[in-house]
């Protein structure tokens, strides 16, 4: 090899090696966003819950006083279903 080509080799060589730098840079950058992005991501889901709860809780305790409704309700259903209605009227005259 003359030193022509050597010269030539060395310049691409450090073009290459600043080429490389750059990329494992940027690598770095979108490691470091992406980590970024998914604590936000994390951080909004938290805090969201966080103020969102109390109105679930009481969602669910609205459900829950409508199940005991509705439990006292089919409960009444069946004492009436028992009666007969026709003797009731007898009995009171009607």
């Amino acid at each position: 090899m003359d030193d022509k080509e050597l010269r030539e080799m060395k310049r691409l060589v450090q073009e290459n090696n600043k080429m490389l730098h750059n990329l494992q840079a940027r690598a770095r950058w979108s490691t470091f966003g992406t980590i970024l992005k998914w604590a936000i991501y994390i951080t909004i889901a938290v805090v969201t819950w966080y103020y969102i709860q109390p109105f679930i809780d009481q969602a669910f305790e609205s459900i829950n006083k409508i199940q005991e409704a509705s439990d006292s309700v089919k409960g009444i259903q069946a004492k009436v279903d028992g009666v007969d209605f026709d003797s009731v009227k007898a009995m009171l005259g009607r």
